[in-house]
Parts: structure tokens; sequence; C-alpha cells
């Protein structure tokens, strides 16, 4: 085996690729994982040469997949930072089966994406990129990028392409989706936080904090519905619309909306920031608020057709609100109706008989 044949060798590589092997075949294997720590610790220099720690400038995340660098995330306050490790990356054998990639500005200054992209399909390497992210995650695939990497076809961000690939049972596989890491998120969150700082009508403000978690990111689209995941932050970047129900279950993660957000139904015990406008033709349910941190803040226009509020769930907004209907219900009202409060499909089935009997 390869591995065998780098240990023989004495090339510290063998050694991590079979300690990463066993890693994968026991996860919860905490001695394991620790000596996959101390050998990486104890071969950096060999392994990541000008990658190394306190070998280059701004910050570089990077994750392992048996003995070779899979994924690595930069966040770089220049464009001549990027440039410059992008070059290491493209010479360093640890490097040459990566495939992910995610490129950063380390302040409010935006890299120059055009330069960064160009010195990618100049290197051409390493040919196994298959996901890319510059700048933001608006940012997208120029065709002379796609030429060059012929992978990144299948890194796209539309949520729609996201939800297409749902396995059986409908589960959503959200770590097909671009992601941030938390310090990331935090930088793209920075952008807007003059805004999020701005108090709605009733005087409260969105708390940052909330997102500061790796993130999933999938761009705007449409979509028949939208079950959001309870394992890390989602972004929306762009307009979204959600033919059905949007679902938002209790401890579900946050999701921020970067323009409207369009859907027959909301059902959300969870927070959602929307940036832009929010429609919803039929019923938004919001279940649970208060002093937590689960809510509902819009900054552009809210129309709704029936607003049902439960438990204290807090809808702000910062512009105009047009409410059809409007019910604050009590959990043991809900419950003398009859609903199911575990599932949140059939709770907003419900609904739309409760408020219609009045």
């Amino acid at each position: 085996m390869y591995a065998d044949a780098l240990q023989r060798a004495g090339d510290p590589r063998g050694e991590l690729i079979a300690l990463q092997a066993a890693a994968a075949e026991h996860p919860t294997d905490a001695a394991i994982a620790t000596a996959v720590d101390r050998h990486l610790a104890a071969h950096e220099l060999y392994l990541l040469g000008a990658l190394a720690p306190g070998s280059k400038p701004g910050t570089v995340a990077i994750w392992w997949r048996l003995g070779f660098v899979d994924r690595v995330d930069l966040s770089m306050s220049t464009t001549a930072e990027a440039l410059a490790i992008l070059d290491i990356i493209a010479t360093l054998p640890s490097c040459r089966l990566l495939r992910e990639l995610a490129i950063m500005p380390a302040t409010h200054r935006p890299l120059d994406d055009a330069a960064i992209g160009d010195r990618l399909v100049a290197l051409g390497r390493p040919a196994t990129l298959s996901q890319l992210m510059i700048g933001t995650p608006r940012w997208s695939v120029t065709p002379a990028l796609r030429r060059a990497f012929p992978r990144l076809a299948d890194a796209d961000l539309a949520i729609d392409k996201v939800l297409a690939t749902a396995r059986t049972g409908g589960v959503i596989p959200w770590n097909r989706a671009a992601r941030l890491t938390a310090v990331q998120a935090q930088q793209r969150v920075a952008r807007i936080a003059t805004r999020l700082a701005t108090p709605d009508a009733f005087g409260i403000e969105v708390d940052p904090a909330v997102f500061a978690t790796d993130a999933a990111v999938v761009g705007g689209g449409r979509v028949r519905e939208l079950v959001v995941p309870a394992e890390r932050t989602v972004f929306i970047e762009g307009d979204l619309t959600v033919e059905g129900v949007f679902e938002q279950a209790f401890r579900s993660a946050p999701v921020l909306v970067f323009g409207n957000l369009t859907c027959g139904s909301v059902c959300t015990s969870g927070y959602l920031v929307v940036m832009g406008d929010l429609v919803v033709a039929d019923v938004f349910y919001g279940f649970y608020g208060a002093s937590t941190n689960y809510g509902t803040h819009v900054f552009g226009d809210v129309r709704i057709a029936t607003l049902v509020l439960e438990d204290d769930h807090h809808l702000g907004t910062h512009r105009g609100m047009q409410i059809t209907r409007t019910e604050l219900l009590a959990v043991e009202h809900l419950q003398a109706r009859g609903l199911d409060l575990e599932t949140q499909a059939h709770l907003v089935a419900g609904l739309r008989g409760v408020t219609a009997g009045g």
C-alpha cells in the first residue's frame, strides 16, 4: 500500500495516512485523534512548509484527509497576501489533492476577486479543486476557472441545486452547501453590522453574536419547501422563494436572508433575520421568544396574510407592515384545537383551519 511504502521510506506522510485512516474508522477514539494531532505538530514544517503556523501572513485554516490537505480557508488582509498563498498551495505536495478552497477578506476592504481568479487560472493547480469561494458568497465561478478546473462545474451555490441532491426521506444535505468558518461568518455579518444595530419599531436590535458560528451558504432561488438544519447557521445570499412551508423548528440554526424572503407559509421557532422584504401568502406562525434569541427581524416591508404569534415570539420590523389577519395564541389554545405541536408542517396546515374558522 501507498502508506506502507511511505512509512518504509521514512516519510512522515505515511504514518499520517495510517493515523487518519484509523481516525476515520474510529471517529470517537480520543487516543487516535490525539496521535494525529501530535504527529501533525511534530512534522508540520515537512508537511506544510510555508503554510505552517507562523510562517505566513493572514489566517489559514486547514482540514486534512488521509495524509493530504482537503480544504483550506484563507482570511487575508490584502490581495497580494492571498496571491502569495495561492502560489504556495500550487506547489506544496500536501495540497495536490485539495478539493475545497475559500478566500475571504480579513478586513472590511474586499479582495480583488478578478486578480485571484486569474492567478488560479494561471497556476492551474490543484487539479482536484471542486469547491471555490472568493471574496464573498455572491461570487461565482467564471468560464475561465471552469475550464482550468473542470470539477468546479458542480460547485453551484444555488439553493435549488443544493436541495436537488436531497437524500431519500427528504433530508437536505446541507453539507453540500458552501461553508464559512465562524471567523468568516463574523466577517460577513460585520459588513451589515450598522443595519443590524438599528432598533426595530419595538426598540429591539439583532444580536450579531447569534451568527458567529460555522455557516452553510446557499444562493437565492425558488424551492418547493425548506427545512432549516440544526447543526449550523444558514446564510441565504439573495432573494429566496419557498412555494410551500419555510420550516424552522425549535433549536434549529439561525437563518440570515440577505435579500427578500417570499413563502407560502412560515413556521418558525428560531431566529430568523431578513434584510429585505418578508412576504407570506398564507400563514406566518411564530412560536417562542420573549427574552431568548428566538424571534423574527425584518428590515424591509412585511406582508402577511395571517399572522399567528404564540408564547411571545417577536416579529420586529423596520419599515411597513401589512397584516390581513392576526391571532395571538397561547399553547393551551392550540392544544384545545387538537393541533400537533410536534409536527411543524401539520401545525401550519392546522392553522389554516383555525384562522379560517375564527
